[in-house]
C-alpha cells in the first residue's frame, strides 16, 4: 500500500480533487456527521481509484465503505439490511481474490 502512494503520479485534477476530498472529510468531522456521510465519502473515494485504475487500492476502499454501512444497519438493528450488505462484501472479496490470482478472463465478450 505504502508503494503505491510512492508511485503514484497526481496531475493538476488529482490534486484538486484530493483536496476537496480532505477538506470536506475535515468539515465532516468537526460537524459531527454520520457513519453514512463517511461512507459515501469513502466510496466517492474509490471511484477515484478506479478512474485511476488501481482496481485493488479501490477494492480495498470499498472494503472500508461497506463496513461503515453495516455498522449503520446494524445500529439502526437492520439486520437483513447488515446480512445482504455483508454478502456483496464477501462476493467483494472472493472476486478480489479471483482477480489476484488471474483466474479471471481476459477479455470482456458477450
Amino acid at each position: 500500500m505504502i508503494n503505491f502512494y510512492n508511485n503514484l503520479e497526481l496531475n493538476l485534477f488529482d490534486t484538486i480533487f484530493i483536496f476537496c476530498l480532505s477538506t470536506t472529510f475535515i468539515y465532516l468531522i468537526m460537524t459531527s456527521a454520520s457513519y453514512l456521510t463517511f461512507g459515501g465519502l469513502v466510496l466517492i473515494l474509490g471511484a477515484w481509484f478506479v478512474f485511476k485504475g488501481e482496481i485493488f487500492v479501490a477494492t480495498f476502499t470499498y472494503l472500508i465503505a461497506d463496513t461503515m454501512w453495516v455498522i449503520n444497519a446494524i445500529i439502526s438493528n437492520d439486520i437483513q439490511g447488515a446480512a445482504f450488505i455483508s454478502v456483496g462484501m464477501a462476493l467483494g472479496i472472493g472476486a478480489t481474490y479471483k482477480m489476484q490470482i488471474g483466474k479471471f478472463a481476459k477479455n470482456i465478450k458477450v
